[in-house]
């Protein structure tokens, strides 16, 4: 997608899409990634102050969450129950 040599046409995608970044990303830039967005109609979530590598740099596990809860949301899949201690 970066380099422009692999075309997905939009028309044909049938799932919920969720468009995930960092607003500090240097390989892939905020505009790309709403252009993206926009030209799959889905949803954009931008992470500030962080980079490309978001699942591997701290706070890691707050953007796991996010995604877990989009997740349950748009798959109507109910929250995990809390682990009895």
């Amino acid at each position: 997608m970066i380099f422009g040599t692999f075309r997905v046409d939009a028309q044909k995608v049938r799932c919920p899409l969720l468009v995930v970044g960092g607003s500090d990303d240097r390989v892939v830039s905020v505009t790309l990634l709403r252009a993206t967005a926009k030209y799959y109609g889905a949803a954009l979530k931008l992470y500030e102050g962080r980079g490309h590598w978001l699942l591997e740099e701290p706070g890691w596990d707050k953007i796991a969450s996010d995604i877990g809860a989009r997740l349950r949301t748009t798959l109507a899949v109910p929250a995990p129950l809390p682990v009895a201690s």
